[in-house]
């Protein structure tokens, strides 16, 4: 199934590695850009390198509510993120 979302923000948490990882290549490739969100920024970050334009990294831990409204800030400030499509744990977060 494809989704357009050329000039749209994802975030997806665990996004470092496995599924989330997956998730993230397969938004970039659908034109998104993508925050990387894992607790491991280091990992976070070598992922977004992995995945190249368009994807960065946040830190974020789904289980701190400050941490969440740090990302949710950040998303803020770049236009919101598109609402969620799949889970790869709890805490997802969208807005949009």
């Amino acid at each position: 199934m494809n989704f357009d979302l050329d000039g749209k923000t994802a975030l997806i948490t665990g996004a470092a590695r496995g599924i989330g990882k997956a998730f993230a290549k397969a938004d970039a490739n659908q034109g998104a850009r993508v925050a990387i969100a894992d607790i491991n920024l280091l990992a976070a970050q070598a992922a977004a390198e992995e995945i190249g334009a368009g994807a960065f990294a946040v830190k974020v831990n789904v289980g701190q509510p400050r941490s969440i409204e740090a990302v949710a800030q950040t998303g803020g400030e770049m236009g919101g993120y598109v609402r969620p499509r799949h889970r790869t744990g709890e805490g997802i977060l969208g807005a949009g």
